[in-house]
């Protein structure tokens, strides 16, 4: 890829590559607000204008300490990575997939680093809060369902030394993937979730998220699962999944990961582990392929909708 064919891309298709969502809509549709893709924050402050196809980061300095950040798609290739026009232009090859680009999972070490000692947790109690009741009926999600998995969470920014709440649900490492209305993020270090299932035994269900999984016991009806479920807690702990599954061996498992080049990779990484093992891999991507995971399928689509895509009728 040239630098003109790299100028011509959308910078909105890019982020929503990358994994990145708008959090506000502003202007019409015209400014489009993300949480930033530099740092973890609960205000967005990173903001897309689809019609001059530009970016502005509000939380950091431009070149010659000008008030804020931004650009166009190589300006912002080049920050988020680190790289020259060159080192941008080459991960938006392999971010279109124009040249082969192997996934290799990173270390729950790793992925935990840069969270692990930002954010600490003060609480951890039963949803109480209005606004985080709200934000789980706009996810579609009856409280029944949701507070039977998650919990309220209130943590501290150990730098900013600010405060904030949002739903929380623990991994194994005792840490808490977090989610509010404007806040996405990690408390304590980076690990799957496990949940059993009523028939906890040689089939599992695989999912990035826990609104996946949460959305999925929506659609199918049911306040438990059926077999366990492994909430990898982001892609890039497909290695960590892998592992329980041959603790615990399962011979059936069913993926859910997002329709985006991360959950691309996690499948391919997931079905070359077990090719030719007596494990059977079967995605379920087919299911939501318009939208890019389950949740998101579950808010856009009515109930019945949704059913009528998973065979229930």
């Amino acid at each position: 890829m040239n630098a003109a064919q790299a100028k011509s891309l959308s910078l909105l298709d890019v982020l929503q590559r990358q994994g990145h969502q708008p959090v506000e809509i502003r202007k019409g549709g015209r400014e489009l607000w993300f949480l930033s893709p530099f740092r973890d924050e609960r205000t967005p402050s990173f903001v897309v204008d689809v019609s001059k196809n530009i970016w502005n980061d509000f939380g950091e300095l431009g070149v010659g300490n000008q008030v804020c950040a931004g650009g166009k798609v190589i300006d912002y290739m080049m920050k988020y990575y680190g790289a020259d026009v060159k080192g941008a232009l080459e991960e938006l090859d392999k971010l279109y997939n124009r040249v082969p680009h192997k996934f290799v999972p990173k270390a729950a070490k790793q992925e935990a680093t840069s969270k692990t000692n930002t954010l600490e947790i003060l609480s951890v109690k039963k949803v109480f809060s209005i606004a985080l009741l709200d934000y789980l009926e706009a996810r579609k999600i009856p409280r029944e369902i949701g507070l039977s998995y998650l919990k309220q969470v209130q943590f501290r920014h150990i730098e900013k030394k600010a405060e904030g709440f949002a739903l929380g649900v623990e991994n194994r490492a005792g840490g808490y993937e977090i989610r509010s209305k404007h806040f996405k993020g990690l408390v304590g270090q980076r690990d799957i979730t496990i949940i059993r299932g009523m028939q906890s035994g040689l089939n599992a269900q695989m999912t990035e998220g826990f609104f996946d999984f949460l959305s999925l016991l929506c659609i199918y009806g049911r306040k438990r699962p059926q077999s366990d479920v492994i909430i990898l807690n982001g892609a890039s702990m497909i290695k960590a999944g892998i592992d329980h599954i041959n603790r615990h061996g399962y011979r059936n498992v069913q993926s859910w990961f997002d329709n985006d080049q991360g959950g691309e990779k996690a499948t391919d990484f997931l079905k070359n582990e077990f090719e030719n093992s007596a494990v059977k891999v079967k995605s379920q991507n087919h299911k939501y392929s318009d939208f890019k995971d389950v949740s998101e399928m579950h808010e856009g689509l009515n109930l019945k909708e949704a059913r009528m895509r998973f065979g229930l009728g």
